[in-house]
């Protein structure tokens, strides 16, 4: 299997578990993703 394919699953149940929880864990959820994200750039 390519790591893409992996990837993306994961993003897409992500996103799914994401939009059940209310706007404002949405809002820290992407918080943390974007350190993180930010992170692996430094």
């Amino acid at each position: 299997m390519r790591g893409t394919d992996n990837e993306g699953d994961i993003l897409g149940i992500n996103l799914k578990i994401i939009v059940k929880f209310p706007k404002f864990l949405n809002i820290i959820n992407f918080l943390i993703l974007f350190l993180n994200f930010i992170n692996k750039i430094f």
